[in-house]
């Protein structure tokens, strides 16, 4: 698209927005809130006789009354029916295996100390992906081979061929990497 179609389309969604919000009914205000003077005043609570008797909430009882009903409810049973909170004896661990990262132990002012630190862990890594990739290429290759048996199309078959390429590649350049 040029810029001369862009400025079009914007200037047409500009106006579209615009007659829509014209033309849509305005919202009410909301009313400013009265004086302390004009509010009624709040009737003190009734006392509740029977405390173990649930109580319904009546539309005429004020919001103390209603609170003071059903505190006192829950006061008087929960105390007699839950055991009191303990902390647990056993606390399972978040992770499923302990992650244990290897972090540099020298002097942090030794930048070359630091960089040979990082080396070692990239060339651990390399090595960690050079083996994971052969597991990796063996069980695409099985999934390949049943893929075929099944008669699936060549489009879904070329996924699974560029991947296992692109792992043996990949295998390839780190293992000559590693032996130069």
């Amino acid at each position: 698209m040029n810029k001369k179609a862009i400025y079009i389309i914007t200037g047409v969604a500009c106006l579209g927005f615009l007659v829509i919000n014209l033309t849509t009914e305005r919202k009410r205000e909301i009313a400013p809130i009265r004086a302390a003077d004009d509010l009624t005043p709040v009737t003190p609570a009734p006392q509740i006789n029977n405390a173990s008797a649930p109580t319904a909430i009546n539309p005429d009882m004020t919001a103390e009354a209603a609170i003071d009903s059903h505190t006192s409810l829950k006061n008087t049973d929960a105390s007699q029916q839950l055991p009191p909170i303990t902390t647990p004896s056993y606390l399972p661990v978040i992770a499923k295996n302990p992650i244990s990262a290897s972090q540099f132990q020298g002097d942090l002012t030794d930048h070359q100390a630091y960089l040979d630190f990082h080396k070692q862990q990239q060339t651990q890594l390399e090595q960690r992906f050079v083996i994971a990739a052969q597991q990796k290429i063996t069980n695409l290759e099985s999934l390949l081979e049943k893929g075929r048996q099944k008669g699936l199309p060549q489009r879904q078959l070329q996924v699974a061929i560029d991947k296992i390429a692109a792992l043996k590649d990949m295998q390839a350049k780190l293992k000559s990497k590693d032996t130069n």
